[in-house]
């Protein structure tokens, strides 16, 4: 794989970045909030019930849906792929509008801080802290994975998730705007709803702040059904709940995602090889 100048600026300046932060925040010279500042939401098991019918049956709703216009609509096949990969948090994303624009009591308060400014800020910096953590997981899980199925002659799906794959491959403009769209504010905003302020809140309530913080993680990564990224998903969910609760404030937990996202997709934007020589 043969990095041009400026995509090679570009990645030096992360790693900079993210060595940076990783030395402030071991040396302990970044402003730290209070340690677990975010309640449990203290639901019934009835209404967590509830809770998990809407979100299956909005992710269920938003691939009736697209299958519906698809029958009205006449759509060529990659449009029909590229929706069909969005339908899943087009749900998402209607299910929280009507949880926060009618039922909003329902759901309890998700942030325990009202710092927006100084949430944003946060956020992003524990973007950079823990850039080099998992690109340093994923390189470990893919050699892991890659030596398993050598060795005992086992055929595992290595693919990228769809999503990240069409993205690469994909030269039309409207989709990679509306990937960008997608993964950088709807995606961003509805899985931490759901993972951190929902499933996180609900099981730290019940097994405590350890236990909840890594049973949400390990649902996260599986909702993404893609063995390649699971475990460095897994520490992700882990690093964004650490952000949760130490700033108090979703925001700082958004801004993680969709900073994450974005340097996803700029990295196969500027480094077109980067997903194909992955796999050592």
């Amino acid at each position: 794989m043969e990095i041009t100048l400026g995509p090679g600026i570009y990645v030096f300046l992360l790693f900079g970045s993210s060595v940076y932060c990783l030395f402030q925040e071991v040396l302990g010279r970044t402003v730290k909030g209070q340690q677990h500042r975010i309640g449990p939401w203290h639901a019934k098991w009835a209404d967590f019930g509830l809770f998990v019918s809407g979100l299956v049956l909005s992710i269920l709703a938003g691939d009736i849906a697209m299958h519906a216009l698809f029958r009205l609509v006449p759509v060529s096949l990659d449009w029909k792929m590229f929706l069909m990969g969005l339908s899943g948090q087009m749900g998402l994303a209607l299910f929280w509008v009507v949880i926060f624009g009618l039922y909003r009591g329902f759901f309890g308060k998700v942030n325990g801080s009202s710092l927006l400014r100084s949430a944003a800020w946060s956020g992003c910096f524990d973007f950079f802290v823990g850039l080099i953590p998992i690109w340093g997981t994923t390189f470990v899980w893919v050699f892991a994975l890659t030596y398993f199925s050598k060795l005992f002659g086992v055929t595992l799906d290595l693919a990228p998730q769809m999503i990240i794959d069409f993205f690469a491959n994909n030269q039309n403009p409207g989709m990679i705007i509306l990937i960008l769209a997608f993964a950088v504010i709807v995606a961003p905003v509805t899985e931490e709803l759901t993972f951190r302020a929902g499933f996180y809140r609900f099981l730290k309530g019940r097994l405590g702040y350890r236990a909840a913080a890594v049973v949400s993680s390990v649902l996260f990564a599986t909702m993404h059904a893609n063995l390649l990224s699971f475990l460095p998903l897994v520490l992700i969910g882990l690093l964004l709940t650490r952000t949760y609760e130490r700033t108090g404030n979703l925001l700082a937990n958004i801004c993680f995602h969709a900073l994450f996202n974005l340097n996803t997709l700029l990295i196969l934007l500027l480094i077109p090889d980067s997903l194909m020589n992955f796999t050592p």
